[in-house]
């Protein structure tokens, strides 16, 4: 019974391999050069959450040294430390409530420098879409309804002028 069991198993995985080897096409084996991305091959959502990602955790270690600096100058200026810490110092003397008061302050500032970030592009993808529909509306020709007026103008000159092409009796050449 277990060597039936195995040798389905074997049987399976194996006929797995060959289907997954058949499916791949010549022309991928073929180039292992890689392709780049397509412009609407990720939805725009995507980019700016990405990009929003990358703001705020590489803002993240300078944020922290700045937070770090400032607690640092904000305890040596208001009495409670004879000397200026250094905030490159393992022990410089912070509490471990400290520590995670200078890490949160320092999240906290990086998500905000992230969702600036992303309401900065946001805003300018904006006004650059506006402007190329601006700019779009403006290169086409533009059509405006007639008065009255201006449509009975038309009617009478069209009335009151024979054809160009037609002949003598009125047919054509």
């Amino acid at each position: 019974m277990k060597g039936r069991i195995l040798a389905a198993f074997l049987a399976v995985s194996l006929l797995s391999s060959f289907t997954v080897q058949a499916q791949t096409s010549a022309e991928s084996a073929d180039s292992t050069e890689p392709v780049p991305y397509s412009e609407d091959e990720f939805p725009q959502w995507s980019k700016d959450l990405r990009r929003a990602e990358i703001v705020t955790l590489g803002s993240l270690p300078f944020v922290t040294i700045g937070a770090t600096a400032g607690y640092s100058s904000f305890l040596y200026f208001s009495g409670k430390r004879d000397k200026f810490p250094n905030p490159f110092d393992k022990n410089n003397g912070f509490s471990t409530g400290e520590i995670i008061g200078v890490v949160g302050t320092s999240l906290g500032i990086s998500l905000a420098v992230g969702l600036t970030d992303y309401i900065i592009s946001y805003v300018q993808r904006q006004k650059a879409e506006q402007r190329r529909a601006l700019k779009e509306a403006s290169e086409r020709e533009n059509v405006r309804p007639i008065t009255p007026e201006e449509a009975a103008e038309l009617l009478r000159k069209n009335q009151d002028s024979p054809p160009a092409d037609s002949g003598e009796n009125g047919e054509e050449p």
